[in-house]
């Protein structure tokens, strides 16, 4: 006759601390998100990439959605996230890369690693304030359909900003 076997496995706090802290991140891989939109405004612009900048380096508040803000996909929120991005916007050379999908439009990462998107919903930013005046004065050359002239555009705020 065989003896039975028994195993007895029993779990510290700090284990069970850390598969409590992924459970979020795993169950937030169904949320939609658009892959380098940090600010989640609904577009990936300059804007991003200070929302990305004031979060790693400056205390900011973290991205409501990690995934979107991981622009190169690698499971991690760091500096070459924000070089990428930049890469992006503005390319100094021909054929610099768009990042890995979800992008272009909302979908869902199709990768498994630690970060996740907790809130992927657009938040459009607001309509300008309306103390906001803006002038326009066009030179009579780009009216007929001249182009290469400079045109400049003055805004005031009749409050501070």
């Amino acid at each position: 006759m065989r003896p039975h076997l028994a195993r007895r496995t029993s779990f510290t706090p700090s284990v069970l601390a850390l598969v409590a802290s992924w459970a979020p991140a795993l169950e937030a891989q169904s949320t939609s998100f658009r892959r380098g939109d940090a600010n989640l405004d609904g577009r990936i612009t300059l804007a991003d990439a200070g929302y990305l900048l004031n979060a790693l380096f400056f205390r900011g508040p973290r991205p409501a959605c990690d995934d979107a803000a991981d622009f190169d996909d690698d499971g991690a929120l760091a500096a070459k996230d924000l070089d990428f991005l930049m890469d992006w916007l503005f390319p100094l050379a021909p054929g610099v890369p768009d990042p890995p999908p979800p992008f272009g439009a909302a979908g869902k990462d199709s990768t498994a690693d630690p970060i996740g998107c907790l809130d992927g919903t657009v938040k459009p930013p607001a309509p300008p304030d309306p103390g906001l005046k803006v002038a326009l004065e066009v030179p009579a050359a780009v009216e007929r359909g001249q182009k290469g002239v400079e045109v400049f555009v003055e805004a005031t705020l009749d409050g501070p900003i």
